[in-house]
């Protein structure tokens, strides 16, 4: 065991691999690049210094003798000093069940070996997202900065990210140039111009526990029977321009973020104005799958005066291509920080939302209050499932409460996503579990996940002629033809 000075970051990184010359190798590239390191060449030393240095990072290498990577992944799961710890597990076998089995252990992520150093390293400050924690010390600089540009006229160019950070935008996640005559371009025509949306959202958002309590069986969105919500006060009347839809899972690891991600990109490949939010405070993977390890993020408009959001939203809204824009979390796995109030919700709701323009927000799973103020707006809910137990019984207590948050008007389109290479569950069968239809069912290979992750693009334009990519294209044209039929 060894350990270095660090200059990139105060946490440790724990490298577990039995072969003594990986084992070197890795160390080295990290130390090299200003990491601090602690190695174990077996499963219970490398336990035992996860519990003394509760390490930000492990990379877990799976076949070692006597006790395997899956294992020690399981056991570090239980450990309350590694709550907030990622693990990267390595193998040497590209076989997808052998990864699915890290998955199910609690790995957040695989590396197949030999590992180039560059992508060790691309993946290692992906995962800990090292810009946000330089940044952390001096937080308070930055916020006052952006705050203080906004005073006046218009925000100074010197507030954008030094050229270093700005994010690389692959060539293939350019949408297609689009004809003289976009109209003709369109699968759908353009609707006609949406009327604006009051919702009763603190009232909607306070209605979940009572629908979940009355057991609320009813059929899909606007099948529902539904009483008119009153408002309880003047701010909770929201006009917003547009359309807003919201995904969100039964559970952690259901396909949620790979969903948003698409269905905004099927969206915007339509000629569609589209916004991407990422408002899973907690897991904040979209910039991890779009491959975009420093942000600026949404959070930062917490700390700017509320009539002030819409120039700041200049500086934190990134864009691919000419219709795609994405507005990134940061990760805050051990929720430390105060994340969006309702009232700040539906801000933003307000200030993104424009004329005939769509926002997608990637809510994760789990129901919070700024959360719920989404969903009471959204003019839609992808409700994302897995064809196993757990998943399957989230699903059915999950609708109740998308259903008693939801205006009466509004659709929910559940979609059945499965990632291992096992059969799916008939369709029928599942339908009869929860209680309402599913919108599709569609398996994605790991390979094909991976492929995209890899690229740092989006499956639909990683793999066009995917089954996921068909799917998530007719998931696109659904909610456009929604907007025709309003």
């Amino acid at each position: 065991m060894s350990d270095e000075t660090l200059n990139v970051s105060d946490e440790t990184l724990l490298v577990v691999d039995d072969h003594a010359e990986t084992r070197r190798m890795i160390a080295m590239t990290l130390r090299d690049n200003g990491f601090k390191v602690v190695v174990a060449e077996d499963g219970p030393q490398g336990l035992a210094l996860a519990k003394e240095h509760s390490p930000a990072l492990v990379l877990l290498d799976v076949s070692m003798p006597g006790m395997s990577g899956y294992e020690v992944c399981r056991r570090m799961r239980t450990m309350p000093e590694l709550v907030n710890t990622r693990i990267v597990m390595f193998t040497a076998n590209t076989e997808a069940e052998e990864k699915w089995q890290g998955f199910r252990a609690g790995a957040d992520d695989y590396l197949t070996k030999p590992t180039p150093p560059e992508e060790l390293l691309d993946r290692v400050e992906m995962m800990l997202d090292v810009r946000q924690r330089r940044l952390e010390g001096s937080s308070g600089v930055q916020i006052d900065k952006l705050a203080a540009a906004l005073q006046g006229s218009g925000v100074p160019d010197n507030l954008e990210p030094p050229e270093a950070s700005k994010p690389i935008v692959p060539d293939n996640l350019e949408p297609p140039v689009a004809p003289d005559n976009k109209t003709e371009k369109m699968k759908i025509p353009l609707p006609a111009p949406p009327r604006r949306r009051s919702q009763p959202l603190a009232e909607a958002a306070e209605a979940a526990p009572a629908a979940s309590a009355r057991g609320n069986t009813g059929g899909l969105g606007n099948q529902r029977e539904s009483k008119p919500l009153t408002s309880s006060g003047s701010n909770s009347l929201v006009p917003v321009d547009g359309y807003v839809w919201a995904v969100v899972g039964a559970r952690g690891g259901v396909g949620t973020t790979t969903t948003a991600i698409n269905v905004a990109t099927a969206l915007a490949m339509n000629q569609q104005e589209t916004t991407l939010i990422d408002f899973d405070h907690q897991q904040g993977h979209v910039a991890a799958y779009l491959k975009q390890a420093k942000v600026n993020g949404v959070r930062l408009l917490q700390n700017v005066p509320l009539g002030q959001w819409s120039a700041a939203l200049g500086q934190l809204r990134q864009t691919f291509g000419e219709t795609l824009h994405v507005l990134f979390t940061e990760a805050d796995w051990g929720r430390e920080r105060p994340f969006f109030t309702p009232q700040q919700t539906r801000q933003l709701m307000q200030v993104v939302g424009k004329p005939f323009q769509h926002q997608v927000y990637d809510l994760g799973h789990g129901m919070t209050p700024a959360k719920r103020a989404v969903i009471a707006q959204a003019n839609g809910v992808v409700f994302c499932l897995q064809p196993e137990r757990v998943a399957m019984l989230a699903g059915r207590d999950g609708q109740r409460v998308l259903k008693g948050l939801m205006a009466a008007e509004s659709q929910i389109y559940p979609l059945m996503l499965n990632f291992t290479p096992l059969p799916q569950l008939e369709k029928e069968k599942a339908e009869a579990f929860l209680g309402h239809p599913i919108y599709r069912m569609v398996t994605i290979q790991y390979e094909e996940m991976a492929q995209a992750a890899n690229k740092g693009v989006p499956l639909i334009r990683a793999l066009p002629d995917s089954e996921a990519a068909a799917v998530f294209h007719q998931l696109g044209q659904a909610l456009l033809a929604m907007m025709v039929r309003r």
